[in-house]
């Protein structure tokens, strides 16, 4: 009888603070040239932690609670060098919004429901020839109802959207690779509140690289056609945009310990949907004349690797026409904008170092933002993340007792953001920046010897220090919280 070639099962379940509980459970299964895989999550938490007030004042959170349930199957079929994958997906969330801590919203609800998927075929008869063609669709609706408030609401927003993409890049010689490619996309969507609009984007791409004495060159040209229509009750816009994005990439890997590259493009960005139409509330509502956001950018730099090391240093400046970004208007209420020119210039350097049962990575980031002189809203001009995690083996081996002991893993992080502008000055107020902080991580892994299922115990801290800290004005992220996590998994292996 033939064997399945990969069979196996997965569990994972654990408890955090705050009232988060979650179980996934997956199964997969693979008898050449077949395979499947299903799967199901489920998801919830109250996120009831404390904040403090501007009075110093404890209080706790109130309408944060989420739940959440998604499924998954995929299929795949691979005989020579064709490829074909399916894959579903279906998820379903409700949740409270609380709004921000000046002005909390007792009765805020929004529920989300989505069902996504696609077919693919992958065909490479040998490395100098690949072709990948893929259609997907899916469906989203949203539900958004504060039926409580000043200004009442009760939105439902459905999404429908499909498309097709095919590339394909051939190499005649060893110097030598182009690849093409051609997408079609197109959305449809139908808002209580909003009326209808469409979006169908078509595009077309090409790039070569050229190869030569440890030089890569690489041109590269989009060609893209945006048009969108919107129905309303009262009126109806048609808007057709035709964008040309080059790129040019230049860069060197003669010397790996340090290789220089450099790259110049230009950039388009369109508007979400959520941008667009987001529904009218108390604190937040989309914009429906948004421009799309255009973006000139260069950049260059080191890049190295030796033995267990990487790292990067780099240096980039992207000038930007229309910027999207979100404020509030003049009734406090947080909409998407367009900023006429921007600039962001910075330097950014990354490591990493894994030395077997040791290792370490992070990543520090210098950004000058900045529109008509001023700093750009909720931008660090610095900011750092840290990792660094120690593997402890099988502690018997060292005083020969033949009975295997659980492997044991730790790990501690560290994220740090700089002080970040919330509200510019207005005639007679001063502006209002938010302060530095720092957040720091622990957790532990044991890894229990092979047996008749892998078993996994993990638990941590997040925000050791119990940092009361704010991403955005008004909107506080957890203190210290906790975790526990289990993980299950058996599987084998035939011919």
């Amino acid at each position: 009888m033939r064997l399945p070639a990969r069979l196996g099962a997965n569990l994972r379940t654990g408890l955090g603070a705050f009232g988060r509980r979650y179980v996934e459970a997956t199964h997969e299964n693979r008898v050449a040239p077949l395979g499947y895989s299903v799967g199901l999550a489920l998801d919830a938490a109250e996120n009831d932690f404390i904040w403090t007030d501007d009075s110093g004042a404890a209080r706790t959170m109130t309408n944060a609670d989420r739940t959440g349930t998604a499924a998954f199957a995929k299929g795949s079929w691979r005989e020579g060098g064709n490829r074909v994958n399916l894959f579903g997906l279906w998820s379903e969330t409700r949740r409270g919004v609380p709004g921000p801590t000046d002005l909390p919203s007792e009765s805020a609800r929004r529920d989300d429901r989505q069902a996504f998927g696609y077919l693919r075929h992958t065909f490479e008869p040998d490395e100098r020839l690949w072709l990948d063609t893929h259609v997907h669709a899916g469906r989203t609706w949203q539900n958004y109802r504060d039926t409580a408030s000043l200004t009442p609401a009760n939105d439902t927003h459905r999404l429908a959207a499909a498309g097709f993409q095919a590339d394909a890049a051939c190499a005649p010689a060893r110097w030598l690779t182009f690849q093409l490619g051609a997408e079609a996309a197109q959305s449809r969507f139908d808002g209580t509140a909003i009326g209808a609009a469409e979006r169908l984007n078509l595009a077309g791409m090409g790039q070569l690289c050229l190869e030569w004495l440890g030089i890569a060159v690489r041109p590269a040209l989009r060609l893209e056609r945006l048009r969108q229509d919107r129905r309303g009750d009262n009126a109806s816009d048609r808007r057709t945009t035709d964008v040309a994005s080059p790129k040019l990439s230049v860069s060197w890997t003669g010397f790996a310990p340090a290789a220089p590259y450099a790259a110049f493009g230009r950039s388009f960005r369109a508007p979400t949907l959520n941008e667009l139409y987001w529904p009218a509330g108390e604190w937040t509502r989309g914009n429906p004349q948004l421009r799309p956001e255009w973006a000139t950018g260069v950049e260059a730099g080191l890049r190295g690797r030796h033995r267990g090391a990487s790292w990067l240093l780099g240096w980039y400046r992207n000038s930007l026409a229309d910027l999207i970004q979100w404020q509030p208007d003049d009734s406090f209420r947080w909409r998407p904008v367009n900023v006429a020119e921007a600039t962001l210039t910075g330097l950014e350097a990354e490591f990493a170092l894994d030395i077997g049962r040791f290792g370490l990575d992070g990543n520090v980031n210098w950004c000058r933002a900045r529109a008509s002189g001023e700093r750009l809203r909720y931008r660090p001009e610095l900011s750092a993340r840290g990792r660094a995690w120690l593997g402890i083996g099988d502690i018997t081996r060292l005083f020969s007792t033949g009975v295997a002991s659980p492997d044991f893993r730790l790990t501690l992080g560290a994220d740090w953001s700089g002080d970040r502008l919330a509200d510019p000055a207005w005639p007679d107020t001063l502006p209002v920046r938010m302060p530095a902080f720092a957040l720091f991580d622990a957790g532990l892994e044991i890894d229990f010897p092979p047996a008749a299922a892998r078993i996994a115990l993990l638990a941590g801290v997040r925000n050791l220090t119990d940092t009361r800290a704010e991403t955005m004005r008004h909107y506080p992220t957890p203190g210290r919280s906790w975790y526990a996590e289990l993980k299950l998994g058996t599987g084998r292996s035939g011919s």
